[in-house]
């Protein structure tokens, strides 16, 4: 999703009611998603390793400054998006949409421990990547639809402090 699912059921969903049909969301989904390089990559990729091959040694030399590069332009990118004035509309909105993403988060934690029919060990990993951060194309996500990225840029950050304070929570008192 963080590398073009997201982005193409934004775009999908947000046609108007010129495309009502699902026939036309349907289409555009499609070829926005195949059409986001970070998704192509790793369609290849997947498909490279089920078929055990590898890529050679002089790619990966090749492109690692721009892999190591990623973490850094993706949080400098939401810096850029944060806008730290929010009035009391704003902040409404930025509590319903943290609050819409921590019942998500506890959603999927009840249903990591009651439903999946996975050990503990998978248990416990799947709860802790329920309250991973949201991913850090959010705000350019919601700037492209004319959206508030300022908005969507502070609960991006937002979701970073909470899940890294969460997340390591869980780690402690599950021991994984």
């Amino acid at each position: 999703m963080g590398t073009g699912g997201t982005w193409a059921l934004i775009r999908s969903l947000a046609l108007g009611t010129n495309h009502d049909r699902l026939s036309d969301r349907l289409r555009v989904y499609t070829r926005t998603l195949f059409s986001s390089v970070p998704f192509d990559c790793y369609v290849v990729l997947i498909a490279m390793g089920l078929a055990g091959a590898r890529l050679p040694e002089q790619v990966i030399t090749l492109i690692r400054p721009i892999a190591d590069a990623n973490a850094f332009l993706s949080m400098f990118m939401i810096g850029l998006m944060i806008r730290f004035s929010v009035d009391g509309r704003k902040a409404v909105e930025l509590a319903r949409l943290l609050g819409w993403r921590l019942a998500c988060s506890a959603l999927l934690t009840a249903a990591a421990l009651f439903v999946l029919p996975f050990d503990g060990i998978v248990r416990q990993v799947v709860i802790v990547l329920a309250w991973a951060p949201a991913a850090s194309t959010g705000p350019l996500y919601t700037l492209w639809v004319g959206g508030d990225e300022g908005l969507a840029g502070m609960d991006n950050a937002l979701t970073v402090l909470l899940g890294v304070v969460i997340m390591t929570a869980l780690v402690i008192v599950m021991g994984v």
